[in-house]
């Protein structure tokens, strides 16, 4: 069995000194992922995918395996460059699956697999400038979402 899920939505991130519009700077965001991963039986796999704005966390637990990457997920921090005062699109995908962890053979058929995934935003924390200067900013988005905030 496979889930997915998806955003879109893109962002402008203004900074309050006027001057700064057009350069490129780097955002750093939070995002919280709480993953619950169990398998059963004698072949089971689960894992679950995330990328936003191309960072990429990944976590799975098998039979076979065990528990892989960050199979419980974690608190992330990602970056996403940007141009200050343009728009810029936040995306994200999320995938989780739950299955046989191997081609089912026949002495060994069966097996259970569940998993939940939590994704949190906790928000763009900073921006900082080319030269790592911390940048003020405000966020607006094309669906209204407060990017700066917690959602």
């Amino acid at each position: 069995m496979q889930v997915q899920g998806d955003f879109l939505d893109q962002v402008i991130l203004n900074p309050t000194d006027a001057s700064l519009i057009g350069q490129n700077a780097t955002s750093t965001a939070t995002v919280k992922v709480v993953a619950n991963l169990q398998v059963g039986g004698a072949n089971a796999a689960v894992d679950w995918d995330l990328s936003i704005a191309d960072n990429d966390m990944s976590g799975e637990n098998s039979i076979v395996k065990g528990p892989q990457g960050d199979a419980n997920g974690k608190t992330y921090t990602i970056t996403i460059p940007l141009v200050l005062g343009q728009s810029f699109q936040i995306s994200s995908g999320l995938t989780a699956v739950a299955g046989y962890g191997i081609v089912p053979r026949p002495d060994s058929p069966t097996g259970s697999a569940s998993i939940t995934v939590d994704v949190d935003w906790e928000g763009i924390s900073s921006v900082v400038d080319q030269k790592g200067n911390p940048v003020s900013f405000t966020a607006c988005s094309y669906k209204g979402t407060n990017w700066a905030a917690r959602q």
